[in-house]
């Protein structure tokens, strides 16, 4: 008669997807996190886009360059509602004030309202990087009263905290 599978309707339970936007200034390791396992630092011109299964989740990351001419764009990556990840060399002060500016301006866009934020201070593994609490004093993040975040310091060379940040975001989306 007729054969029967083993394969059911049941077994195909989809997953959580969540999107997930890498943000920051140019050279802040957004890059280097995202493609950590496979030894690639090359400089994002425009955008890269990934899947990665976490957890029985599926993060689709966008890693948006963060030079002169694409951040403007970056309000156009907040359609899908992302957890934004803030990513800042914390090594180099002379990029804060206005790595503050450009989140402080896309944190003011309507579309952005609510929306969950990791500040990523990477470079944890040089001398002169700058603490959490101070990362977090400098951006005035206990001001964001209307969303969740936090500041995770990491080392996108070696990948640690990578893992912290992929939970945080899977706990609050």
């Amino acid at each position: 008669m007729g054969q029967s599978s083993s394969i059911s309707a049941w077994n195909f339970v989809p997953k959580k997807r969540i999107t997930v936007l890498f943000l920051g200034m140019g050279g802040s390791g957004k890059t280097t996190v995202l493609y950590s396992d496979f030894g690639i630092t090359i400089p994002t011109i425009g955008f890269n886009i990934e899947e990665i299964n976490y957890r029985g989740c599926v993060l689709k990351i966008f890693d948006v360059g963060g030079g002169d001419r694409i951040y403007p764009l970056w309000v156009h990556y907040l359609e899908d509602k992302p957890a934004i990840v803030f990513f800042i060399d914390s090594s180099e002060e002379t990029q804060l004030a206005q790595a503050k500016e450009r989140l402080h301006m896309l944190l003011n866009q309507e579309k952005a309202k609510g929306l969950p934020l990791i500040i990523a201070a990477n470079m944890k593994d040089v001398d002169q990087s700058m603490s959490n609490e101070i990362m977090e004093e400098y951006f005035n993040l206990h001001t964001l009263t209307n969303r969740k975040w936090k500041v995770i310091g990491l080392s996108g060379k070696n990948c640690d905290g990578v893992y912290e940040i992929y939970d945080w975001v899977l706990e609050n989306m």
